[in-house]
């Protein structure tokens, strides 16, 4: 990898980063507040807020497709309730505080992916940076992740019984996050998440840090990460369906953009990738192979 001069952390924030982080505390602060005051059996109250809030992004996502401070205002402002909500559940006595839980880790992903993309790589930086509106399959597998979880705790009340269970899915959560975000402040420019077909100026080949143990390690961050809201939602169909869904997801995604890897550095990544592992479980390694 190349060196270049290197930023210090504060001098990476830009006016982007310290919205985001400002709108996502505040309302984060301000929800959990009232919640707390008032007790859950305000949540509808609150959902009702979060509805307004997704409808007025979504609404503003095809009107102004620009990237403003505003979209990122409101988009923070949106992941901070609901992150507020989830500590207020996770924190009750209620019954379902995993919910709660899962929704700090849900909402905390895709702030924290924004606000990384804006320190470590600005020059890609969008409203898409938040991955809210990912893909299809990504809606889906999310509703039916809400979809078990409710059937479970209607029918079966009693099954989600042993805290550990959760305990571990969220330890899978905050574990696939560090490695993430370690790997997005690695790659710093280099990264992207979108997969490129044409090698810009900037893009170089990282092999240092988290890259000299895993090839792809923000593809196996958010892995782990995704199997471990499952398991921390005590969803034994929905588990068993991340893991099989990311598996089938990163062999075709790996392929493919490891193909380019080697058309932009050549012989260089083709040593890169027999001396460094995959390390993303039932996925070829074409490292071994040469």
């Amino acid at each position: 990898m190349e060196k270049e001069t290197k930023k210090s952390f504060s001098d990476r924030w830009r006016s982007e980063s310290w919205v985001c982080l400002a709108a996502f505390l505040a309302a984060l602060i301000v929800t959990y507040g009232i919640a707390f005051r008032n007790g859950t059996s305000n949540l509808a109250a609150h959902l009702f807020s979060i509805a307004l809030t997704l409808l007025a992004v979504t609404v503003q996502n095809y009107l102004s497709p620009r990237r403003s401070l505003a979209e990122v205002a409101i988009r923070s402002l949106l992941l901070g309730q609901v992150a507020g909500l989830g500590v207020a559940v996770a924190t009750s006595s209620s019954s379902i505080w995993m919910f709660g839980a899962y929704l700090v880790f849900l909402a905390g992903f895709h702030w924290s992916e924004y606000l990384s993309v804006s320190i470590f790589c600005p020059l890609n930086l969008s409203t898409s940076s938040f991955m809210l509106y990912h893909s299809p399959a990504y809606v889906v597998a999310t509703v039916a992740s809400w979809v078990e979880f409710t059937i479970i705790q209607y029918f079966w009340p009693g099954f989600r019984n042993i805290s550990a269970i959760s305990y571990l899915g969220a330890l899978f959560c905050v574990v696939g996050e560090c490695l993430r975000k370690a790997a997005m402040a690695t790659a710093s420019k280099s990264f992207n998440h979108v997969v490129e077909d044409r090698k810009r100026e900037e893009h170089q080949l990282v092999t240092n840090g988290i890259y000299g143990i895993c090839r792809h390690p923000s593809y196996l961050g958010w892995w782990i990460f995704a199997v471990g809201t499952q398991i921390a939602l005590q969803n034994p169909l929905c588990a068993l369906a991340y893991f099989c869904g990311a598996q089938r997801f990163f062999a075709e995604r790996v392929a493919y953009e490891e193909e380019r890897l080697v058309d932009f550095f050549g012989t260089r990544y083709v040593e890169y990738r027999r001396r460094v592992p995959l390390l993303l479980p039932f996925i070829r390694d074409a490292g071994k192979e040469e």
